[in-house]
């Protein structure tokens, strides 16, 4: 079996109306664009992949036509077309895909709701369209310009109330835990860098040797009340179910 054709088809899968101005805005097109891969064999088999943004289908041309798809058997770069590869290989064979990537790991797996970072109100509106759609999880990054702590307050009024108290018990340290202390850490030691380098020259030792002595001290009392925060939002929730 060799490879004869390689297709890049570009397409654009239209966004939801209720947060498109929000994805278009923090992402533009580069996040929108989807190309997809048809790889032909001389046997007249089809592979599929799918590349996030565009692609170069002149250089994959230049690399994979003539070659054997079974020649890129784990191999670590251009996984789209390694997708359409093994699409190949498997259709060849008659057998599922991931016979050839080793032992089977689960029949299905859960799929998770994504979004960019938003103000409060537009998180709440995620939580409730996720949820709506038959959504477990959502999934954001959290940034510098919006609160973390608003999000999530937000977030846990729209919830479900099946999905309350996981969010805000289970997931704390996982998902608000790590990022706040992450976040709090990276702004402490921005503006103290800034301070110490504009302090005299004959201070900064003393200073410094202050600062790191009372900094796990200030980042745990700062996570620990925000921690007691959401445990007792989390109480009230279980008392009025």
């Amino acid at each position: 079996m060799r490879i004869v054709e390689i297709e890049a088809h570009e397409v654009l899968p239209p966004y939801q109306d209720f947060n498109a101005l929000a994805l278009a805005r923090y992402h533009g097109r580069s996040i929108q664009v989807r190309s997809i891969l048809v790889v032909r064999a001389d046997n007249g088999l089809e592979g599929y992949g799918e590349a996030w943004g565009g692609c170069d289908p002149e250089g994959l041309r230049q690399r994979y036509l003539g070659t054997d798809p079974f020649d890129w058997i784990n191999a670590g770069s251009d996984l789209p077309m390694n997708m359409a590869l093994y699409d190949l290989m498997g259709k060849h064979l008659g057998i599922p895909a991931w016979k050839l990537l080793g032992p089977k790991a689960r029949s299905w797996i859960p799929v998770a709701a994504w979004t960019v970072s938003q103000p409060p109100e537009g998180m709440a509106q995620e939580v409730r369209m996720a949820a709506r759609q038959g959504y477990h999880w959502l999934k954001y990054h959290v940034d510098e310009i919006q609160n973390v702590i608003d999000q999530t307050e937000a977030m846990q009024q729209a919830a479900p109330r099946a999905e309350s108290e996981p969010l805000a018990l289970h997931d704390l340290y996982d998902t608000l835990g790590a990022h706040l202390v992450q976040m709090l850490h990276e702004t402490l030691k921005a503006h103290l860098t800034t301070a110490l380098a504009q302090l005299m020259p004959q201070m900064l030792d003393t200073v410094r040797d202050v600062v790191r002595a009372q900094m796990p001290d200030l980042l745990e009392v700062l996570l620990q009340r925000e921690i007691d925060t959401v445990k007792h939002a989390a109480e009230q929730d279980q008392r009025e179910a």
